[in-house]
């Protein structure tokens, strides 16, 4: 098995395509879409549970939660994020990931301000083991052909892939869609982990 994980969602003209893509190849990925985002397009967040993907909390705004994490802004990110994906589906959604924005407050180790806010809404915080944005968006190496050639060499098993709604991670996923889901199977965060295991 294998989890992807797309960040953010700035760009939700590329989602489309890459949900077509993935149901291709009877994919299922984990996206962690900024809640503003699912104000603007609730139609998004529909598309994403109604095509079996699953939607994990990356924040009302973006805001960087640490280094001095503040409790009310950590609630009040956490809870936006919540409240615009539940008006975008019309209904309550359990949500089960967290992923602060820029890992912020995770870096070294965890803060336990952000940490304890999660668990308190029976969250877990999403990590990764394979990172595209700082293993080349970082150095910026935006080329698609280059995003699919480093999924194509790196991943393995039990690898969560942390990508980006950008145009290289969106097309170079898409580019090695195939090839992936013929070496592995294509899961999502709670497939890959089951709310009972540890």
């Amino acid at each position: 098995m294998v989890a992807l994980t797309f960040d953010d969602c700035f760009l939700p003209d590329l989602v489309e395509p890459l949900l077509q893509d993935l149901e291709a190849v009877g994919a299922r990925a984990t996206f962690f879409c900024v809640g503003r985002v699912f104000r603007s397009h609730p139609e998004l967040a529909r598309r994403l549970v109604a095509g079996g993907h699953e939607l994990g909390n990356h924040t009302l705004h973006h805001r960087m939660l640490a280094p001095r994490p503040d409790r009310r802004v950590i609630d009040t990110e956490i809870d936006g994020w919540q409240r615009a994906v539940e008006e975008a589906l019309g209904g309550p959604y359990p949500t089960r990931w967290f992923r602060p924005p820029g890992m912020a407050g995770f870096t070294t180790e965890a803060d336990p301000k952000i940490l304890e806010a999660v668990r308190r809404r029976g969250m877990r915080v999403a990590l990764w083991t394979l990172d595209v944005y700082r293993s080349l968006d970082r150095l910026g190496v935006r080329d698609p052909e280059k995003v699919a050639a480093f999924l194509r060499e790196r991943v393995r098993g039990g690898e969560v892939v942390l990508l980006h709604v950008s145009t290289s991670n969106v097309e170079g996923a898409r580019r090695v869609l195939p090839e992936l889901a013929a070496r592995f199977r294509l899961v999502t965060l709670s497939e890959m982990f089951p709310p009972d295991s540890p």
